[in-house]
């Protein structure tokens, strides 16, 4: 509010009773205060609105017309948030929820005078300024709310990328080590294994065609079951490399079952979670 709690604001008048008017204009001048305004009616205090900026309206609850004083309060505070003052002849419980429904900033009883007018202005405007200054908080509370909202939403963002990021490569570095593995094995048991297979054969061949007997019977005996051994070795090393099971089943299940099969023994419980 520009000018709150300031004694020279620019107030309107909607009153169609011309001496109640002429009474509230000499009171609002001598406080100091300028009227900008006069209307006697709903159309005309609407109109004036929309042309000029005012700092306080005076409203007649009962003016004449089917919208009354308060029709105009609503549309001068929800539209163009404006404080306003009923003027009224009763005091009754209608008038008493009238204010406190349209949040109207008080009301004056007529004849008016100026003790009345003077401190339902000064409470008037302590009030209006008291609710800018919530309103004015609570959109900074509600920025900011939002600012830590989206500052969150972008490193939640960016925390699942990582973690998308991670698993993308811990599941390329299983499947490079799991085709390495593959190589390996692969090479073992088609190089290794198939040349240790041939020596064995072309031993066997030879101690045959040279009738070996006694001591060189014996060496080369012993040195084809060092081949056998070490070919049984580098299969079961192969099969470690590439069990079956997991390229059958898949890794999961091959681990579940052999859980199971620890289980079974009762010696340590082990459970298999997949998230």
């Amino acid at each position: 509010w520009a000018k709150s709690l300031q004694r020279d604001m620019d107030i309107i008048i909607v009153e169609d009773d011309e001496l109640t008017v002429l009474a509230l204009k000499a009171q609002l001048q001598n406080m100091g205060h300028r009227v900008a305004a006069i209307a006697n009616s709903y159309t005309m205090a609407i109109n004036l609105a929309e042309q000029t900026n005012f700092d306080l309206a005076l409203l007649d609850i009962n003016i004449v017309g089917k919208k009354t004083g308060v029709d105009i309060a609503k549309v001068y505070q929800s539209k163009y948030n404006l404080p306003c003052i009923f003027l009224t002849s009763t005091s009754n419980d209608f008038i008493i929820n009238q204010v406190r429904e349209i949040g109207v900033y008080g009301y004056i009883l007529k004849p008016i005078s100026n003790k009345d007018l003077f401190t339902a202005i000064e409470i008037a405007e302590i009030r209006f300024h008291n609710d800018q200054l919530k309103l004015q908080k609570n959109k900074e509370l509600e920025e900011l709310v939002a600012s830590r909202t989206l500052a969150l939403k972008e490193a939640n963002d960016q925390l699942e990328e990582e973690i998308q990021y991670t698993l993308k490569l811990q599941r390329e570095l299983e499947q490079a080590e799991q085709s390495e593995r593959k190589r390996i094995a692969a090479n073992l048991h088609d190089g290794i294994c198939q040349k240790l297979t041939a020596a064995k054969y072309c031993m066997g061949a030879i101690s045959k065609s040279l009738k070996l007997h006694g001591q060189m019977a014996d060496l080369f005996k012993d040195s084809a079951s060092l081949i056998e051994e070490s070919l049984t070795e580098l299969r079961e090393v192969s099969h470690r490399l590439t069990p079956p099971e997991i390229e059958q089943r898949g890794l999961l299940i091959s681990l579940r079952q052999m859980f199971d099969r620890l289980n079974d023994l009762d010696f340590i419980k082990i459970q298999c979670c997949q998230n």
